[in-house]
């Protein structure tokens, strides 16, 4: 049964489970409806404050169908009918040719075959294409050379016509919209190929026959390509009856034929020779596979993120239910006094709690798609092309729709449930006489208890910390074990010394750079962890110090009539302890998080100038050709000698060999492919590393060294996972790792590190050249730095190295230009995501204007008499707005410092050395300022009212 049909069930059930209960006498029902409808406005603030979480429940689950879709979508255009490629592959990384045989063995079994559809035969290079006549050139481009009558699916004309691609010529060529715009052709335009083959370069001119969509045969793979007849193609590089590819189509058609890869896979397998080894590859099935992962863990961090606005409106409703049990104390003590039973009070809460359970979840799922669009309008802003050129655009079903509003449902009913029980307990000669709880002057049973677990779980789960270094109980178990302690002794002596005590060891804790352990592998759990333990802590210490906090306000306020105003407002909250915890919990939580994400936000757009050094090395340009240069010396020569002034002053031309490494000898386990990087001897490269070898005094001896010890390497930062922005490495290393790899005679070698880069473009182990020539006799240069003279555009001074070099297809990329680029998108995400998260500020506002509408009633005879006794309108007024501000700016500031104060302790862990610890000031006071000015007027009205309310009217015992 499919996950939201079941939710729909549960919640079906949870609805007639209530009805029946509390509708078996009617009257527990009866009333809870009753209540429900009785003052519109209050049902309008609760709901808004209730349907956020549903809300945001909602939209995780559309933006993650949104990016499964658009990312699917963008596969199977690139890939279209083909779901499996076969090809030879050399050991550096190219495919090498083999004979059409292979094929036709393919297609004659292919009946025998049956989850395979159709084979067919290609030859994919690739290789640099100028147009002579627009001038312009792209050095990425890929060459097809494809059988018209054979080749799976079509071309698109752009007329929308499908086409097979016949009537071809020898000497023509069709090209894509992609390459057509990269290169300004169009029909008739005379091409000049550049491309490496069996024999070395080589060069040929065609004629562009048709430009056709990117759509069929023209998306392969979202690239810019070019396709020429398979004969003609294999003249050209004189490999007659020889192609390198072939393509595989699965039977159920281009949308779920990859479901069948397996099979397939299993059914080719002994059709093709032994020799040479063939490999096959699942690219539809792979890459659908490698797309949903990461639109899972996307989607994750926007469900996980969303857990604090979750809590807090949790937080809200158990409020609301605390208020309206003390609204309708005298009431419900009547009530049971006349024989209504607790069980009967239960039932009239659930009842009503169902209502706003159901409207808000109603309302807050189809606002989550409003939610839903507005965060994906912001990602098409950042990502303007989309997932593979297929735009964003809202997609939901009806599963999300359901799943969103069951969750949503259900976290608040058992939220209502859990507090309806709890209020429902009273004394009924106390509830009649409005006379509050008396203060237990020894540990209650129930205390003990819960003290007694508290501790006893904080002591476990700190010694399992220290056993298993989990990263999440060093933080939980000591904060249990103080809280724990805290509530044993809170009899012993002053419970606000204790708890406050408990506070500051939490946060102490917490935000301790030197604790029993430390790690770099923490995720996100342990951000939301550590936040709400940390929002706990600041609460003990504020409500357990409001005498404090009045007595600081008191001194602080002068005037006749502002004194007593503010020992009002702030007196009157910190009575009701619990609810102000609550309210300042709900504003505190979503604060702290944008907080703690605006200044790792600020530390990573501060490292750039850091980051830009540690990347480049002082280079302005990175480049590789995929043919490899000879003789750089002498080519970099001409080319300065071509171009005067020169723009390039200074460049290091690298050889660079293919290899596959493993940290066993005997390459019986895990292998990865990497790249053996061969400094030349007269070149001291001056990228600094982020770790080092003891041994070595700095950074320049490291790099000493590996040119005299061949059993050295320096390997690139892409093996250091990092927890603040994406990883490009396939794998971890650390100091002292040992890697064996073969060389070109199959000897083993093997090298130790003794360095770890921060460097990240040019990834694989940094050996000397002469190691790389020694081991494989490569000496031509396919790996380049270039420094660019002071004043020159570094991305136009790369494409003049790229026309020059066209014939090697030189590929340069301008290294600060996309640090900003990384950065720019970043950013970003850190905005949307902050966006995303101030929806939760919305919980708190809802909770402060409920607040407010219970105090006006609550308070109504108090206000009354206060009036009676000198306040006039305007101090009754100033009383509850300063009263609502206080909580609310409590709340701010709590979540901001605490924000602020965790930033800081993830620079000490994380960005000291490479980054300047920045508070973004500006953002807190902008965000910070948008959230009291929303419970200002969330609370404006009902202030207004209860000032303008008449001394005598007040003091009536009736509403």
């Amino acid at each position: 049964m499919d996950t939201d049909l079941t939710l729909l069930i549960v919640v079906t059930g949870t609805c007639l489970a209530v009805l029946g209960w509390a509708g078996r006498k009617r009257f527990p029902l009866r009333i809870g409806v009753g209540n429900f409808f009785r003052r519109k406005t209050q049902v309008a603030i609760v709901v808004a404050g209730l349907l956020i979480g549903t809300a945001i429940i909602t939209s995780s689950f559309v933006i993650q169908t949104t990016f499964d879709s658009t990312i699917r979508s963008a596969v199977l255009r690139a890939l279209d009918f083909v779901d499996e490629t076969i090809f030879v592959a050399s050991p550096e990384g190219s495919r090498l040719p083999f004979n059409v045989s292979v094929y036709d063995t393919l297609a004659a079994n292919v009946g025998s075959m049956p989850d395979v559809s159709a084979f067919a035969p290609r030859i994919q290079l690739n290789g640099a294409v100028i147009d002579r006549s627009s001038r312009l050139f792209d050095p990425t481009v890929t060459l097809i050379g494809f059988d018209e009558g054979r080749d799976l699916g079509s071309f698109i004309r752009a007329d929308g016509a499908a086409w097979t691609g016949s009537g071809l010529g020898a000497s023509q060529t069709i090209i894509n919209a992609k390459l057509a715009q990269a290169v300004e052709a169009k029909a008739g335009d005379e091409l000049t190929l550049n491309f490496g083959g069996p024999r070395g370069l080589v060069a040929i001119s065609v004629t562009v026959f048709e430009v056709v969509r990117n759509e069929g045969r023209g998306a392969w793979n979202d690239g810019n390509n070019l396709f020429l007849r398979l004969d003609s193609f294999q003249a050209d590089l004189g490999v007659p009856g020889q192609i390198n590819t072939i393509l595989v189509a699965n039977a159920g058609g281009k949308e779920v034929g990859y479901l069948r890869s397996d099979a397939a896979v299993a059914q080719i397998r002994p059709h093709l020779p032994a020799s040479p080894s063939f490999t096959i590859a699942k690219a539809k099935a792979d890459s659908v596979k490698g797309a949903t992962e990461g639109v899972d863990r996307l989607s994750q961090v926007f469900i996980l993120l969303s857990f604090f606005t979750i809590v807090a409106g949790v937080l809200l409703i158990v409020n609301i239910f605390v208020m309206l049990a003390e609204e309708r104390k005298g009431e419900m003590g009547v009530a049971r006094a006349l024989g209504m039973r607790r069980k009967n009070l239960v039932q009239s809460f659930v009842s009503e709690g169902l209502l706003y359970a159901l409207l808000s979840s109603v309302v807050g799922t189809f606002a989550g798609l409003l939610v839903a669009a507005i965060i994906l309008w912001g990602f098409a802003q950042i990502f303007p092309t989309g997932f593979g050129g297929n735009a964003f655009a809202v997609i939901w079903t009806w599963s999300d729709l359901l799943t969103g509003f069951s969750i949503g449902f259900l976290i608040t009913m058992a939220t209502i449930g859990i507090a309806s029980f709890r209020v429902s307990k009273l004394n009924i000669v106390r509830a009649i006489r409005d006379i509050p709880e008396p203060i237990p002057h020894r540990s209650t049973r129930r205390q003990v208890i819960v003290g007694s677990a508290l501790a006893a779980l904080g002591t476990v789960g700190t010694l399992a910390s220290l056993a298993t270094q989990n990263l999440i109980l060093q933080d939980a178990g000591p904060s249990a074990l103080a809280i724990g302690f805290a509530v044993l002794t809170m009899r012993l002596t002053s419970p606000r010394i204790v708890f406050t005590s408990a506070g500051v060891l939490m946060l102490a804790w917490l935000l301790s750079p030197w604790k029993f352990f430390s790690t770099a592998t923490a995720d996100i759990t342990l951000f939301i962890i550590v936040g709400l333990l940390l929002i706990l802590g600041g609460l003990l210490i504020v409500l357990f110090n409001s005498d404090t906090i009045l007595a600081v306000a008191t001194r602080l306020v002068r005037g006749r009539t502002w004194r007593p105003v503010v020992r009002t407002a702030i007196a009157y909250p910190m009575n009701k302890k619990f609810r102000t915890g609550a309210t300042l919990a709900s504003i505190a939580l979503v604060m702290f998080t944008i907080a703690t994400m605006s200044g790792i936000q600020a530390m990573v757009s501060s490292s750039i100038s850091m980051t830009s050094y540690r990347e480049s090395g002082g280079f302005d340009l990175f480049a590789n050709s995929l043919v490899p240069i000879p003789n750089w010396d002498s080519a970099i020569g001409g080319y300065q000698a071509a171009t005067q002034p020169t723009n390039v002053t200074a460049n290091h031309g690298i050889p660079q060999a293919r290899v596959r490494i493993a940290a066993n000898a005997s390459f019986s386990g895990v292998q990865h492919n990497s790249t053996l990087i061969g400094i030349p001897s007269d070149w001291a490269p001056s990228f600094p590393l982020q770790a080092r070898d003891s041994v070595y005094r700095d950074d320049a001896a490291a790099w000493t060294a590996i040119q005299s010890d061949p059993g050295l390497a320096i390997i690139d930062g892409s093996v250091v996972p990092n927890d603040f922005g994406p990883n490009f490495g396939s794998f971890t290393a650390v100091l002292n790792d040992i890697f064996h790899y073969r060389n070109m005679t199959g000897a083993t070698r093997t090298v130790r590190i003794i360095g770890i880069l921060y460097e990240q473009f040019a990834q694989g182990l940094w050996v000397s050249s002469s190691t790389v020539k020694a081991d494989f006799g490569i000496t031509a240069a396919s790996l380049f730095y270039f420094g660019i003279r002071s004043g020159v555009d570094a991305t136009k001074a790369g494409h003049d190295l790229e026309r020059y070099f066209l014939a090697y297809q030189l590929i340069t990329l301008n290294i600060q230009e996309l640090i900003n680029s990384i950065l720019e998108t970043t950013m970003g995400v850190f905005n949307l995501l902050q966006a995303y998260l101030a929806l939760g500020l919305i919980v708190g506002i809802a909770g402060l204007g409920v607040i407010t509408m219970r105090n006006v009633v609550e308070r109504r005879q108090e206000t009354g008499a206060l009036r009676a006794l000198g306040f006039r309108k305007s101090m009754v007024l100033r009383s509850f707005l300063f009263e609502l501000s206080f909580i609310a700016l409590t709340g701010i500031t709590m979540g901001v410092a605490l924000g602020i104060a965790l930033s800081y302790d993830l620079f000490l862990r994380f960005f000291e050395g490479q980054a300047a610890f920045v508070i973004p000031w500006d953002r807190l006071v902008l965000l910070g300022g948008i959230a009291f000015l929303g419970s200002v007027l969330a609370t404006a009205s009902p202030a207004i009212r209860a000032s303008k309310m008449p001394p005598a009217e007040a003091l009536r015992s009736f509403e």
